[in-house]
């Protein structure tokens, strides 16, 4: 199974930590509850993706997307 990256955002006024925990219930690995910034982040697997948007406070539920920088000794800067 593949796990995928994740970050919600919660409606105005959620509780993050009351969310979190049902977001928990529901496949998520919670890593950060961001009280005071209104989102959650962690990993699931990725056929619980679709199942966190329909958790009570949930906003919108994205892939993270990361990316690399290169080093900085390579010759292609």
């Amino acid at each position: 199974m593949a796990r995928v990256q994740v970050m919600v955002s919660l409606v105005d006024g959620a509780n993050a930590k009351s969310v979190a925990a049902q977001l928990a219930a529901s496949g998520l690995a919670v890593e950060q509850v961001a009280t005071d910034l209104g989102f959650v982040t962690g990993t699931c697997e990725a056929e619980a993706f679709d199942q966190l948007g329909r958790v009570s406070g949930v906003a919108h539920v994205e892939r993270a997307t990361g990316f690399e920088l290169p080093n900085p000794d390579s010759p292609i800067q």
